[in-house]
């Protein structure tokens, strides 16, 4: 028999737990403590209904919105939670940070609904319960939630004997700025001497519970810990409620500004971990009297996101999760070149928030900037070869050679087949997606950025599916090209793009004398 979750809610609100005694004083009945529980449970048929047989999903964290010294606690191995000690009468979000998908959301952000037993928004993918009225203990709180599902579609595959599929192994990993000293804006433009707090989430999107979990964080030139030592300045958030987190060993800061983490115990499917990280802004290379390593006043600001930080997971023990580490996250890329850590996934819940942080790197330095495109086939080629109606995902990406200026626009820019029919990605805080057609005919996918390409760094990537175009012959070629272009009102570029491409190429070439990249596969 299904459970409605929401059905559960609306009783939860009448069924009173916690009753005050009669003859209670206003102080005392101000001062009541009532609770919220449910159960987090992994929805198989992605119908936003608790069904008896569907198991629940446990160590996922569950909060106060607010996190920091709030009432926290984590779902048992059945997925049942009780977040107790909250003020009678408290009006906020309950939250769920989770490495797994709301069930019927397949979005890093989406509103209550659809259904009427999923009535939970989602920021950053994790999951928010708006509470009012909280007089009594509220019960049947349940929230469905569905791990990560192999493919590059924006949306969940039909479920297979009632079971929708997933990924075995699937980690994920996240940086955001949690809080900075530095004067508010677009960028967050960070002064020498100002301190910023960092967030940085790992996240089991899969269904195997991981272990030998390690991570780096690499901290841009100029910057520094606030103490000067990792292992003071790196801490594990709230370990008491990541259960199967044992502790965490930080190593020391290397010549390259590059930190090791490694984490003890287990990652549980659909589990969080979080560190914290406090830092300073110390210097700006290339501005006479400012050093690195000393807090000086003789550069009195650094351009946005001169030089992003970066956290990135670099081994698991488990094998497998081979799509999240993409053509610019591979083991033997230079960390800094994978600027979002691993963030390939379908619908890019891997992506980090844009920490905005700026750092220095920009400072006096050299004022140019040269952009190069990246696209390569991620389907892997059928055993009888391509045919008319296949479906193929390219991956494309920008990036900025430098050396010296961040590009705070750009376009990167895909030009596809006739009748590919290609998707969209799915626009979020990172990048602004749409479709159009050149005039010769040739579908167009533009994304355009929502934040600075800085020196050195790699766009995320975007996933585009298309259709091979019926008609196509045994053993033709199928080209797609991709090109990036500076917004408007930028410094020359080192070596610009003469024109934009009007169709695809069949040459497959990646230089900066020409900032594009073709790529071509080839059917039967």
């Amino acid at each position: 028999m299904a459970v409605r979750a929401g059905v559960l809610v609306a009783i939860g609100v009448i069924a009173a737990a916690s009753s005050i005694a009669a003859g209670a004083t206003p102080a005392a009945n101000a001062a009541a403590q009532v609770s919220v529980s449910g159960r987090v449970f992994w929805d198989q048929d992605d119908d936003g209904v608790r069904d008896a047989d569907e198991p629940g999903v446990g160590g996922v964290v569950v909060h106060w919105a607010g996190g920091n010294g709030t009432p926290t606690t984590a779902t048992a191995a059945n997925g049942s939670y009780t977040l107790g000690g909250l003020t009678s009468g408290r009006t906020g979000k309950l939250t769920l940070e989770t490495g797994w998908f709301r069930s019927q959301c397949s979005t890093l952000k989406c509103a209550t609904g659809p259904g009427p037993d999923n009535d939970f928004e989602v920021a950053n993918q994790f999951v928010q319960y708006q509470v009012t009225g909280l007089t009594a203990n509220r019960t049947g709180v349940d929230v469905g939630l569905l791990p990560d599902w192999p493919g590059s579609t924006a949306t969940a595959p039909a479920p297979v004997a009632g079971i929708v599929p997933a990924n075995a192994v699937d980690v994920a990993s996240r940086l955001s700025l949690a809080a900075s000293s530095c004067p508010d804006g677009s960028y967050e433009i960070c002064r020498v001497g100002d301190t910023y707090t960092i967030s940085a989430q790992i996240l089991n999107q899969g269904t195997t519970t991981l272990t030998g979990v390690t991570a780096v964080l690499a901290v841009p030139d100029g910057d520094r810990f606030a103490t000067d030592s990792p292992v003071r300045d790196l801490t594990l958030n709230r370990p008491a409620t990541a259960p199967g987190i044992t502790g965490m060993t930080v190593g020391p800061l290397s010549s390259a500004g590059v930190v090791p983490v490694s984490f003890g115990g287990v990652l549980v499917p659909g589990g969080e971990l979080r560190i914290t990280g406090k830092l300073v802004v110390a210097g700006g290379p290339g501005t006479p009297g400012c050093v690195s390593g000393a807090i000086t006043t003789a550069c009195s600001k650094a351009e946005p996101a001169g030089a992003p930080l970066v956290f990135a997971v670099t081994h698991i023990d488990q094998t497998g999760d081979p799509d999240s580490f993409g053509p610019h996250c591979d083991a033997a890329t230079d960390v800094r070149a994978c600027a979002t850590g691993i963030h390939d996934k379908q619908v890019e819940p891997d992506e980090v928030d844009p920490v905005g942080h700026n750092v220095a790197a920009s400072i006096g330095g050299s004022q140019s900037f040269d952009l190069t495109a990246d696209v390569v086939a991620l389907t892997p080629k059928p055993a009888g070869g391509w045919r008319a109606g296949s479906a193929i995902t390219w991956r494309m990406s920008a990036a900025n050679t430098g050396p010296g200026l961040h590009v705070p626009g750009w376009t990167l820019t895909l030009v596809l087949p006739k009748s590919s029919s290609p998707t969209v990605p799915v626009s979020n805080a990172m990048r602004s997606c749409t479709s159009s057609t050149t005039t010769a005919g040739f579908p167009l996918i533009r994304c355009t950025g929502k934040g600075p390409l800085s020196p050195g760094v790699t766009s995320v990537a975007m996933d585009v599916t298309m259709v091979v175009p019926a008609g196509t012959a045994t053993g033709s070629s199928v080209p797609v090209l991709a090109y990036v272009s500076p917004a408007a009102g930028q410094a020359a570029e080192v070596v610009a793009l003469s024109s934009a491409p009007t169709q695809p190429a069949t040459n497959a070439d990646s230089t900066v004398t020409n900032n594009d990249d073709s790529a071509a596969i080839t059917t039967g």
